[in-house]
């Protein structure tokens, strides 16, 4: 599971904010009411809500964002095509066997609602304030860390697009005891 570094959540730059959550969609989670899937079972999913406190219009694309781990390759938002590969065949591809076998009705609903999620790009006019979800391959188990890194808005009239950057860690917060 991936978990913020303690540093804020929150970035601001030139009046667009954006805050970046990772997704725990576990059974019992409040994302799993919501999202009525477990995207974090085939996914590293991060909720992205983006305000614009600009005068002017703000173009939204997040496809170009991308999660690097270390020093390995950045991994891009999945594709339509990746996402179902990843939800049958998890990080081996193709060539591996499905991972848990279900009906095909439960199949073709999980990725209904999964399909439904993905991050679409759009325009937020001035005070608008909406919502995507970002799917990336999972990362990798071992305790690491990571940058999150939100390409694909564009103020309109404004020269540029913005670029925000989320550490990220992998290990999960460790309890007083285990600390010492």
């Amino acid at each position: 599971m991936v978990e913020p570094l303690p540093v804020s959540p929150t970035v601001v730059g030139q009046d667009v904010v954006v805050q970046v959550r990772p997704l725990d969609t576990s059974l019992g989670s409040e994302d799993r009411r919501h999202y009525e899937v477990d995207l974090s079972a085939y996914f590293s999913a991060f909720l992205v809500t983006i305000e614009n406190r600009t005068s002017h219009s703000l173009v939204v694309d997040l496809a170009s964002s991308t999660l690097q781990e270390g020093s390995a390759q950045p991994r891009e938002v999945l594709t339509d095509e990746e996402v179902v590969r990843t939800y049958r065949h998890g990080r081996e591809g193709e060539g591996a066997i499905e991972l848990v076998p279900k009906a095909p009705a439960v199949i073709k609903r999980e990725l209904e609602r999964i399909r439904a999620v993905r991050s679409g790009a759009g325009t937020l006019t001035p005070g608008e304030q909406i919502e995507r979800v970002l799917l990336f391959r999972p990362v990798a188990a071992e305790c690491g860390q990571s940058l999150l890194i939100i390409r694909g808005m564009e103020v309109i009239d404004e020269p540029g697009g913005l670029e925000f950057r989320f550490p990220l860690t992998t290990c999960a917060a460790r309890s007083g005891a285990d600390a010492q």
